[in-house]
């Protein structure tokens, strides 16, 4: 029996004798639900979030927003600073983190790289690219560019001393948006937003796409995307794929096409309403559930790794958490848990040096989810524990929250 003190309290995770009751703890949390095997209603997501590439900025998506709003959406489009493909991934989670409920994240251009690395916030649940680019781990938008011929938009652009790129009035006329009037065409052009080179050579260390269900608009004319390298990504992420007969900026030559494929993404990426009665929720949303919950453990176990137990344990319950260790008084309260965890880790009797954390089962029920998981706790003295747990999460304000543990602390 290993012992776990915080300040007032004494904890004990017990080894041995206790697979039954965490056994019968998992058996009863899914036998309760086994009687409601009906499908929950989906509705369509309501929040879209649009974000501008090069040379561009907010405004650029007026037209499609007019549409949106006209639909009853939400629509908010992220200002990029275009300073570093950090600072724009950075500006589009802080406009995703203000966001009541699921979203679509939808980027044009050279946003394709931020959506991909942004979209695998929990709230996002479909991604649409627009004439854009969709990189994997280690691509860079300047690499993936040099495999087709090189587009005519560029041809005489303009780097600054401080290096950032600007192109003339000449190429957005003739080029970048060629198919606008000429005289919204020198709009844009007066009103771009100047963009890092360095941008152009990032990589990605998410890739949201391989993840989460994708739309793809593939402009047909573009002369600064090769319209076959979008068409390339388009089928990489395996895209339900609209082509339009336009230059590099259809949401402004074609808003409506644009709209309609950004709301046939948000009618189709739906989310699971709850039940008073306690329904199941879809197949294709468990899936949904699972790689949220995926993403969220991931997270804890990186904070946990570095060192950093208590804000793992912060971040990773709700305020109204609890922890049910079989044996162990009840800790309730999510600054309880994190010293909890944090002792955990500290505690000389249990040293827990590293958390590797793995769902075994999962099953939805209305808004709620109940896991059975499996922890690997590599502890101070090499040896390792294997715990079992059973977890309830809820889906609250767009993310998976972890709300009950209840574990026991069989090792092998």
């Amino acid at each position: 029996m290993n012992t776990i003190q915080t300040k007032d309290k004494t904890h004990w995770l017990a080894h041995g004798k206790l697979s039954c009751m965490a056994a019968a703890a998992a058996g009863l949390a899914f036998s309760a639900f086994q009687g409601f095997a009906q499908q929950v209603p989906s509705q369509p997501v309501k929040n879209i979030v649009l974000v501008h590439g090069a040379f561009a900025d907010g405004s650029s998506w007026s037209k499609v927003i007019k549409i949106l709003q006209a639909k009853g959406y939400n629509a908010t489009a992220v200002q990029n600073p275009l300073t570093s493909f950090a600072d724009d991934v950075a500006a589009t989670r802080r406009v995703l983190a203000l966001q009541n409920g699921p979203v679509i994240l939808v980027g044009h251009s050279w946003a394709g790289v931020v959506i991909t690395e942004a979209g695998v916030e929990t709230n996002v649940v479909g991604l649409v690219y627009v004439a854009a680019f969709g990189p994997d781990v280690g691509e860079t938008a300047e690499a993936l560019g040099k495999s087709y011929p090189p587009p005519a938009s560029f041809a005489t652009a303009i780097v600054d001393k401080q290096g950032f790129m600007t192109l003339s009035t000449d190429a957005f006329v003739q080029h970048f948006a060629w198919d606008l009037p000429v005289a919204d065409s020198k709009v844009l052009a007066a009103t771009q937003g100047p963009i890092n080179t360095s941008a152009f050579s990032a990589t990605v260390s998410n890739v949201a796409w391989k993840t989460k269900p994708s739309w793809f608009i593939v402009a047909e004319k573009d002369q600064a995307i090769s319209p076959d390298e979008e068409r390339f990504f388009a089928r990489r992420m395996n895209a339900t794929t609209t082509e339009l007969n336009t230059s590099h900026v259809p949401m402004l030559s074609k808003p409506k096409e644009v709209a309609a494929a950004i709301m046939d993404a948000a009618a189709k990426a739906t989310t699971t309403k709850s039940s008073p009665k306690g329904a199941f929720t879809a197949t294709q949303n468990l899936t949904a559930i699972r790689r949220g919950i995926e993403e969220t453990t991931h997270r804890f176990e990186d904070a946990f790794n570095s060192g950093d137990a208590a804000g793992a344990a912060r971040r990773f319950y709700t305020r109204d958490a609890r922890v049910l260790p079989p044996g162990a008084e009840m800790v309730q309260g999510r600054d309880r848990i994190a010293e909890f965890w944090a002792t955990a880790a500290d505690a000389p009797q249990m040293g827990v040096r590293r958390a590797e954390l793995s769902t075994l089962h999962l099953q939805a029920l209305g808004d709620e989810a109940y896991e059975i998981g499996r922890a690997t706790l590599t502890l101070a003295d090499g040896q390792r524990a294997t715990p079992k747990y059973v977890a309830v999460w809820k889906y609250e304000d767009g993310a998976w929250r972890r709300h009950v543990d209840i574990w026991n602390m069989d090792t092998p």
